[in-house]
């Protein structure tokens, strides 16, 4: 992280009787504050790109459950995601509800930022939580069986590479069609020659992208959140 001053804590959270780890950024000025949940992706914690130091930076309290502690997992395939994806949700469901007790996380303005399978558990965390205030996802989607089954979402961020070959772009445009078919607010950023996990200037380009739409949803929420620029 470029300041050194954010702190970092590593707590645990109660989900399905089983202590849970958090890893909880909280930025260098105090107060109550706007908080994002950050969502990794099928190879766990180390795959988060580092751009997400930026939001303690930026003034915002980061929340990393480790939601595989709650189904022993330590990389995804798609038999351990069809298995645990349940799981997987309650488990950052009950991350939520600790995030909201948390004395200086203001209840009312906490948002996703998910990445790949986080991505797609983003959207599905949201679409059953109304404390969500907004979603960023990168690199992810919807299942297709849950398409229909969703009749409500925060404002979404939707970010994608148009040459990605493991999360295919047609997931982000049917995502993008579900929230035009039900009125949702979206945004959506197609990049064109990334691929999946985006790198170098795509995912600096990416979470700009997402910074100044967590800035829009969460910052609006009151006058608490009057962020400085970043270091």
């Amino acid at each position: 992280m470029s300041n050194t001053s954010v702190r970092t804590k590593q707590l645990t959270f109660e989900s399905r009787g089983k202590d849970i780890g958090i890893d909880l950024v909280l930025p260098a000025v105090g107060g109550v504050r706007p908080a994002v949940l950050v969502l990794h992706g099928s190879g766990g914690i180390s795959n988060l790109p580092e751009e997400i130091g930026e939001l303690a930076n930026r003034g915002y309290i980061t929340l990393i459950p480790h939601y595989f502690e709650s189904t022993g997992t330590s990389w995804a395939d798609l038999d351990s995601i069809r298995r645990h994806g349940l799981t997987w949700g309650q488990t950052l469901l009950d991350a939520v509800a600790f995030a909201r007790r948390l004395p200086n996380v203001d209840p009312e303005s906490i948002g996703l930022l998910g990445f790949s399978l986080g991505g797609y558990l983003a959207i599905a965390v949201a679409a059953h939580d109304r404390r969500i205030k907004c979603v960023a996802e990168c690199f992810g989607g919807v299942p297709e069986k849950f398409l229909p089954s969703i009749e409500q979402l925060p404002p979404t961020l939707i970010l994608h590479g148009e040459d990605d070959k493991i999360v295919p772009v047609r997931h982000a445009l049917e995502l993008k069609q579900l929230c035009e078919k039900k009125g949702f607010h979206f945004e959506i950023e197609l990049y064109p020659g990334a691929g999946h996990n985006f790198s170098g200037a795509f995912m600096r380009a990416a979470m700009a992208r997402a910074m100044v739409f967590l800035n829009q949803r969460l910052q609006a929420q009151g006058s608490v959140h009057m962020f400085s620029s970043p270091a």
